[in-house]
């Protein structure tokens, strides 16, 4: 005879519980990881975003400060390179009667022999003590002092990379200051006077470069002034000059560099393209782009 009091599940019944289970646990799942994975990924696109954000600032703050007319852009090696100002002001047009007597005259004269010529600075320097200083008249282009750079236009007869405006600051001193330099070679004098009395003083040449196949943006510094640019690579051959270079941004799916220089009544342009990619464990691809506009000053 069957025992009544007997409680269980039949096995249709456990059946169908655990298939509801099942479809819930489902169910709660997608629900729940759904909104893991969003997170997740908006956390990583956070990540890239401020990444490129913190490179674009740091490579707007010092393309700000390129010698007028020194941005070039090399698009074989997707690069850009410019020449680093540090300090700069107006020169005295008229020198005083004791700088005449002392020979150090800022001369546009040709005619003039004196490998060892000097100004008066209208105004104060930034950092009069910051300038490095060399006896050598071919220290500033090799990056063993800095470079005095009149008028540069990057034309003919007034391009810094081809050395004709550039000479080796070789003192600064008094108050207000006097600035000493010389020529390297037979140069003799400026080649051009600037319209508006204006100098500026250069450190280095400064370059970013962007390459793709390691994802990276890198930074180099503290090479001599070259007159063109690597056309095979970049990298390697400022690499082989002594440059020291330091990571600017990783994880680059692509970069661009671009260089408008304006006109006489409006400044310079640079922009700045980058795209940050990673890839996230699921195998989804987040990326971010992000565009920068660079106002440079081109008046020399």
């Amino acid at each position: 005879m069957r025992d009544r009091n007997y409680k269980g599940f039949t096995l249709i019944e456990l059946v169908i519980t655990m298939t509801v289970g099942s479809i819930i646990a489902l169910v709660t799942s997608q629900l729940i990881s759904r909104p893991v994975t969003a997170y997740a990924n908006l956390s990583l696109r956070a990540q890239l975003v401020d990444s490129a954000e913190s490179s674009l600032e740091r490579m707007t703050r010092e393309i700000r400060s390129a010698l007028p007319n020194s941005i070039r852009i090399n698009t074989t090696n997707n690069s850009i390179e410019f020449l680093r100002t540090i300090d700069g002001g107006r020169y005295r047009l008229h020198p005083t009667d004791d700088l005449v007597s002392s020979g150090n005259v800022l001369s546009f004269d040709p005619s003039i022999d004196d490998n060892s010529d000097g100004f008066e600075v209208l105004g104060p320097l930034s950092n009069p003590g910051g300038i490095a200083t060399s006896s050598d008249a071919g220290d500033c282009i090799t990056g063993n002092a800095d470079c005095l750079v009149i008028f540069n236009t990057g034309q003919i007869n007034n391009n810094a990379y081809q050395l004709d405006n550039v000479a080796t600051i070789t003192g600064v001193s008094g108050t207000p200051s006097i600035i000493t330099f010389a020529f390297q070679g037979t140069q003799e004098a400026f080649p051009t006077s600037s319209l508006m009395q204006r100098f500026s003083i250069i450190d280095t040449p400064i370059s970013f470069i962007c390459d793709t196949t390691a994802d990276t943006i890198r930074r180099y510094e503290n090479y001599p002034i070259t007159a063109s640019h690597a056309n095979v690579d970049q990298a390697s051959e400022l690499t082989s000059l002594g440059a020291n270079n330091a990571l600017v941004a990783d994880k680059i799916d692509e970069c661009s560099f671009e260089y408008n220089s304006g006109s006489a009544t409006r400044s310079g342009l640079v922009t700045i393209r980058l795209k940050l990619s990673e890839t996230m464990p699921s195998g989804h691809v987040e990326s971010v782009t992000l565009v920068q506009q660079i106002h440079v000053k081109n008046t020399p």
